[in-house]
């Protein structure tokens, strides 16, 4: 008998209980969310207020998660589906759900230039 395999009878013989297993997955995926987090939050971008197009504030908020075909990719959800209405759009902007993190920081014309970008986006299919 090879030792891996006298390894994996010693773990069963002790009554390895089988979330142990389930605890590097668990841990891998919280560090995808925390990373996903910091990585939309450090690219915040200190502007004046106005002085980006809806184009420069997806790429700088946005498209690391979502993608910049808007597609998104794993937990990050893709924003060519269904339009988002004009205040539920701003309330996601500002106060972030699930891993998007809030951006309270963007004042209503840069919402509003954001949410044209995506909508002109998801009109042209990407």
């Amino acid at each position: 008998m090879s030792d891996e395999a006298k390894g994996g009878e010693q773990a069963q013989a002790r009554g390895m209980p089988k979330w142990v297993a389930l605890l590097p997955i668990v841990l891998i995926v919280g560090a995808m969310g925390a990373i996903g987090h910091h990585h939309a939050t450090r690219n915040r971008v200190r502007h004046a207020p106005g002085s980006l197009t809806g184009e420069q504030l997806y790429k700088n908020y946005c498209a690391r998660c979502h993608m910049p075909d808007l597609k998104g990719a794993g937990a990050y959800p893709g924003l060519r589906g269904r339009e988002v209405p004009a205040e539920e759009f701003t309330q996601l902007v500002h106060q972030g759900k699930g891993l998007m993190p809030a951006f309270p920081e963007l004042v209503a014309d840069d919402v509003e230039r954001l949410r044209a970008y995506v909508a002109e986006r998801r009109a042209a299919g990407g």
